[in-house]
């Protein structure tokens, strides 16, 4: 799998954390808003970017099963030959396993259920990855910043803003140390993000910097 293409699953595969160990702090009841819920056939159409080569590529994104606990989403790179790849999430778009990586509980990154501007949460989770079986612990935090109109391709829409910083350590190697920052611009009516912008540094350097768009979506036909 190409560098572009794994990031654009990082930046595809991140999910709500309504289990997140932090309390969120709750504002004004008309800043409220909730997520609908996932359906099979629902999709995103998304160009994905290294913002340091500048490289596109355009993912399909597309639920293929939903559980009462789980869905699961599989994703195709247009013109790209091979198997598509696959994610599968709790029901508040928590990653659960995107291989070879398993998150327990969860990833820890993403969207709360009920979207305050001003709430903030925090999270501590583990990864293993299944082909080394190496581990990482993981350490979250994440704030709704505010509201942004945003314009893509698939139309404009009235997002919530979300900041968000992880980092995770290497239980093999605890001077191995992997840090992200994210920024989530979500839409409750798509029930996903409209873009999503993502840096990863190890050693405090830049190792990826890439940022996906909305092109296109649907929900699925009643």
């Amino acid at each position: 799998m190409s560098r572009l293409i794994a990031a654009a699953l990082i930046l595809f595969g991140s999910g709500g954390v309504v289990w997140a160990q932090g309390a969120a702090t709750i504002s004004a009841p008309k800043d409220i808003a909730k997520a609908a819920s996932a359906q099979i056939g629902d999709y995103w159409h998304y160009d994905s970017r290294d913002d340091i080569t500048g490289h596109v590529v355009q993912i399909d994104y597309i639920v293929t099963d939903v559980t009462p606990t789980t869905v699961a989403v599989r994703a195709q790179v247009e013109g790209r030959a091979g198997p598509p790849g696959s994610m599968t999430y709790d029901s508040a778009w928590s990653v659960i396993r995107r291989d070879p990586w398993r998150f327990l509980p969860s990833d820890g990154t993403g969207i709360l259920q009920r979207l305050v501007v001003g709430a903030s949460w925090s999270f501590e989770g583990d990864s293993i990855n299944l082909a080394n079986h190496r581990s990482r612990r993981r350490s979250l935090t994440s704030k709704i910043i505010g509201r942004e109109a945003l314009t893509t391709k698939a139309g404009t829409f009235d997002t919530y803003r979300i900041e968000t910083s992880w980092s995770a350590r290497d239980t093999w190697d605890p001077t191995l140390r992997f840090e992200y920052t994210q920024t989530t611009w979500y839409v409750p009516q798509v029930n996903h993000w409209v873009k999503r912008t993502y840096t990863f540094r190890t050693d405090g350097l830049v190792r990826e910097r890439s940022t996906v768009t909305l092109t296109a979506w649907g929900h699925a036909q009643k």
